[in-house]
């Protein structure tokens, strides 16, 4: 049954028409696998969630609720809708916005350690120096005999305002530049410049993560 029979008043925009009528995934895939068109994606997917919110109003209006399968179907639109409405806004929130200008990053960083993990990785990478200097992989401290602090690397500040990025250099290990967005108190969102990953890190100032 198509979204015409089901509500035949309902005027909805051609983005929401794609939706319903393509799966989102494919449209997530495209859009995603080029950095450049993330920020229009997300975009698009909120103005999507308003449009879906409207349509709670309008199934409130439309449902009449006789029957228990009609509470069932009226809380089903409810809830979808309600679902996709927070991830959109979680996927907005990650690496859109304004990010960390140089002087920023150099405040934010400098002297500090980010806290960070990746499924079964886990960061604890301490910044020394101010506005760039040496990476040292805290691990349990520099005295620990089984497995103690290490320098992985270089890290440093590249571009100003808007095209700031934090460099990390790990040798042979590769070059990585990040933006990095404030999430609020001490939580950044570091996203890779080239290929848009976002890693969510936590800065501290002890050499050690919580």
């Amino acid at each position: 049954m198509g979204f015409a029979s089901l509500y035949p008043s309902y005027k909805m925009n051609a983005g929401l028409k794609a939706i319903w009528n393509k799966p989102v995934l494919s449209e997530a895939e495209s859009a995603l696998a080029v950095p450049g068109e993330r920020a229009e994606f997300f975009r698009r997917l909120l103005q999507i969630s308003i449009e879906l919110a409207g349509l709670i109003r309008y199934s409130y209006d439309r449902l009449r609720v006789n029957s228990p399968g009609d509470k069932t179907m009226k809380s089903i639109v409810i809830r979808g809708v309600i679902v996709f409405v927070s991830i959109a806004g979680e996927a907005m929130a990650a690496c859109t916005g304004p990010n960390l200008n140089q002087i920023q990053l150099s405040t934010a960083l400098s002297g500090m350690t980010v806290c960070a993990t990746r499924g079964a990785e886990r960061w604890q990478e301490q910044h020394q120096g101010t506005g760039g200097g040496t990476l040292v992989d805290y691990k349990n401290g520099p005295s620990d005999p089984v497995d103690p602090s290490e320098t992985v690397g270089t890290w440093s500040i590249s571009g100003t305002g808007a095209n700031a990025v934090v460099r990390y250099d790990y040798g042979s290990g590769g070059t990585y530049d990040y933006r990095v967005y404030g999430n609020g108190g001490n939580s950044y969102s570091f996203c890779n410049a080239s290929s848009g990953e976002e890693i969510v890190g936590t800065v501290v100032s002890s050499p050690s993560c919580p």
